[in-house]
């Protein structure tokens, strides 16, 4: 029969032991999640700085970037965040922005190529010179201001090979 002082240092092994283990599958969780590459990012204001760390730490693009709504941030910086996701988080798949920006904001860059680009909610600031320069294949623009002359432009630029192939379906302006 054993003593409990036996049992206590049995115990005790059987601990540290586990201990050792957690650690291990841990460490190598961890090393194993280091090199994967990501390949979509929901972030809203305060977690973009995860678009340039990955775009810095893997070859392969993102393919999925979403971009939600998060009521509890103001505007105080939506502009330079806006302008910041759309300037660097290239995707070849999938780019959804739901979130506001003032009514100055303007963006002059090119967006693309991607298979699909949705601006839910305020695209407001989408001007007919954007829509020129978004090289996607489905484009949603929920509250935009474009005129009907401005669409029928870009109509005819499309037809005329300026932009890319759309996938032309119910648009929604």
């Amino acid at each position: 029969m054993l003593k409990l002082s036996q049992i206590v240092k049995k115990l005790l092994k059987v601990r540290f032991t586990l201990k050792k283990l957690r650690k291990s599958v841990i460490n190598t969780f961890k090393n194993s999640l280091q090199n994967l590459d990501i390949n979509g990012l929901i972030a809203d204001r305060k977690g973009i700085w995860a678009i340039d760390w990955i775009n810095n730490r893997q070859e392969k693009m993102l393919e999925r970037f979403v971009w939600p709504k998060n009521p509890k941030y103001n505007n105080s910086n939506a502009d330079e965040t806006v302008d910041h996701v759309l300037r660097n988080a290239r995707v070849p798949l999938f780019c959804t922005i739901d979130d506001n920006v003032s009514d100055d904001f303007k963006f002059n860059g090119k967006l693309g190529p991607m298979k699909q680009l949705f601006i839910r909610s305020y695209g407001h600031w989408v001007t007919l010179n954007n829509l020129m320069n978004f090289d996607s294949i489905t484009i949603g623009v929920d509250g935009s201001r474009l005129s009907v002359p401005d669409l029928f432009s870009f109509l005819r630029h499309w037809r005329t090979g300026g932009s890319p192939p759309i996938d032309v379906s119910i648009p929604a302006f």
